[in-house]
């Protein structure tokens, strides 16, 4: 039996087998995170935490942003709406200047709070 023709057949099966190892590898792949993008006009309420007290409640301007002139201290924050969604911050003390943002990761809106006050 010649080598020849047996050489042939391997290339066949490889690329006969490889579109289904590729197709299944691409599903495996998780989603690739999009960039955050602002959440402009949506209500939110903001909670110390712990307890979980309501400190104020705020519309975000069109930049996604969460402005307070009245001084918070210095604590942990949770801004929440009434859909369920929320995201927390450590907050340095004084006034507020937040960002809230959303990102899409594996099918799943994720909320994001910046310091908007600290442009680092």
């Amino acid at each position: 039996m010649p080598v020849f023709p047996r050489l042939l057949v391997i290339p066949f099966r490889i690329l006969r087998t490889a579109p289904a190892v590729f197709l299944v590898s691409l599903a495996l792949l998780p989603l690739t995170p999009q960039a955050a993008d602002p959440i402009p006009g949506v209500d939110v309420v903001v909670e110390k935490v712990p307890p979980g007290n309501a400190v104020f409640s705020t519309t975000t301007d069109r930049n996604g942003f969460i402005n307070s002139r009245t001084p918070l201290p210095a604590a942990n924050y949770r801004v929440r709406d009434k859909a369920g969604h929320s995201a927390t911050i450590k907050h340095k003390g004084g006034t507020v200047r937040w960002r809230l943002t959303a990102a899409t990761r594996n099918r799943k809106t994720i909320w994001t709070l910046s310091d908007g006050s600290d442009p680092l």
